[in-house]
């Protein structure tokens, strides 16, 4: 190329001397070919380059702490262990006695209302030696129930049963009678039974219940059973009419007599 060039301006410097020596005319184009010719080769700028921009740097990497092994738990040393201390030998039943609802009439007044809240009673009060309680007994609905103790000791030695109150002489009676026939035939024929009333209050059902309230009524069967009494009678307080059946414990009444005999 550059051969070329050479051989093109030689041409043209041939060309344009000849043309000045003809005629003193300056040529526009052949000046600016040799200004171009003569002027040094410049090399093309680069094309800026762009600076590289700074990549930011990686976070450094935190390796996973390792987990560290769990110590062993300390084993405490096995305690010592101590037995527990043998509950008490429980108490003797005393068996000479008389049962009331399968439990013997012995013991504090404490035990025997507990047996008895065993038994389905509710106690009602208590104070001066006698619970009273509350429940159904031999077929009979809401009757009272008379726990006593000895007197000055807490020892119980009778039962009273107090059946619900009747206000005619027909129920009254009915009670006594159903009964009657039920103890005789658990305990046999009675060792006594009096039936009667004073003066004229026999006459009529309503004379008889005056007799009742005023004591002129006296009803009373006992039997006699290995171990006590049981007395069946019709009794009254004021004027409420009701049937008794009392339970009384040989040994223990014993006591409640040698108690009185020490007395004398």
């Amino acid at each position: 190329m550059k051969r070329f060039l050479l051989l093109l301006i030689a041409l043209t410097l041939a060309l344009g001397i000849v043309y000045v020596a003809t005629e003193d005319v300056e040529i526009p184009f052949l000046t600016e070919l040799l200004s171009k010719e003569s002027a040094p080769e410049v090399a093309p700028a680069a094309a800026p380059t762009q600076s590289a921009q700074p990549q930011p740097k990686a976070a450094p990497r935190h390796s996973a702490p390792k987990p560290t092994p769990k110590a062993a738990p300390k084993q405490s040393a096995p305690k010592p262990t101590t037995k527990p201390a043998p509950a008490p030998a429980p108490k003797p039943v005393d068996t000479n006695h008389l049962t009331f609802k399968g439990v013997y009439i012995t013991g504090t007044l404490r035990d025997y209302v507990n047996s008895m809240k065993s038994a389905g009673f509710r106690l009602v009060s208590s104070g001066d030696g006698v619970a009273r309680m509350s429940g159904d007994f031999a077929g009979f609905k809401g009757c009272t129930l008379l726990v006593s103790t000895i007197d000055n000791h807490d020892l119980v030695c009778s039962i009273d049963v107090l059946f619900p109150e009747q206000e005619q002489w027909g129920e009254l009676h009915g009670d006594y009678s159903t009964l009657k026939k039920m103890l005789t035939q658990k305990y046999g024929s009675p060792a006594s039974c009096v039936e009667k009333f004073q003066s004229s209050y026999g006459r009529d059902d309503n004379m008889k219940m005056y007799g009742v309230k005023f004591d002129n009524c006296k009803y009373i069967t006992t039997f006699n059973a290995p171990k006590g009494r049981i007395t069946l009678r019709i009794d009254h307080d004021d004027y409420d009419c009701y049937v008794r059946l009392t339970y009384t414990d040989k040994v223990n009444s014993a006591a409640v007599l040698s108690t009185a005999m020490s007395d004398l």
